[in-house]
């Protein structure tokens, strides 16, 4: 009774393990010519030759005919593009003794740091706001230049911006040192940002692109 049982259990670990094994890619060679050869076969075996080449040109297209639409790469643009949270050091030199702005027998002054508000404004004294978001760093400097004609027709305006959330990348994790990198202009890619936080590690990064 024993032996049988044992035969039993065999069996049906056997038909188990056949029933669990792999998926195949594609039929067996021997499959195929078998089939080819069957009365009513579910395909046919066409050899690719020179001579069945205009044949097969004939067969109508199956399958999905569209197209995938990748992203091109591309560089972008090497100046930076000012946003809500920058914060811009402004120096305003003019050789008017009587400007609003610099002292008497001064030629220059340096204004309060500025950050620029969630609307994408400055506010420069004796003029009021300056809109600057989305502007280039020159750009900004021109257009803060021409709102100070009013007060004074020879001010000059010398601007730098420090990168604010909105124009940096935050490295989470996989690196050595993760934290927030500033963009230095609109050209700067995930690798590159993760090549020089990474000082040339090649940790896998997780990164947060604020846009």
């Amino acid at each position: 009774m024993s032996v049988l049982l044992r035969l039993l259990a065999i069996s049906g670990l056997s038909v188990f393990l056949a029933a669990c094994s792999l998926p195949r890619g594609a039929a067996l060679q021997s499959e195929i010519l078998t089939e080819q050869d069957a009365a009513n076969p579910t395909f046919a075996v066409v050899p690719v030759t020179r001579t069945a080449m205009g044949h097969i040109a004939t067969w109508p297209v199956t399958g999905w005919s569209g197209r995938y639409h990748w992203p091109k790469a591309g560089r972008g643009p090497d100046s930076t593009l000012i946003r809500a949270g920058d914060v811009l050091d402004i120096h305003v030199w003019d050789a008017d003794e009587t400007s609003l702005l610099i002292g008497r027998g001064g030629r220059n002054t340096a204004l309060p740091q500025m950050t620029v508000s969630a609307s994408g404004e400055i506010f420069m004294p004796y003029v009021g706001k300056v809109r600057v978001r989305g502007l280039t760093p020159v750009r900004a400097r021109d257009r803060i230049q021409d709102a100070l004609t009013g007060i004074s027709t020879s001010a000059q305006v010398q601007l730098n911006v420090t990168p604010g959330r909105n124009n940096a990348v935050d490295l989470v994790s996989g690196l050595g040192a993760p934290g927030r990198y500033t963009l230095e202009n609109r050209d700067t890619g995930i690798l590159t940002a993760c090549w020089r936080r990474a000082a040339g590690s090649t940790a896998t990064c997780d990164i947060r692109w604020w846009v």
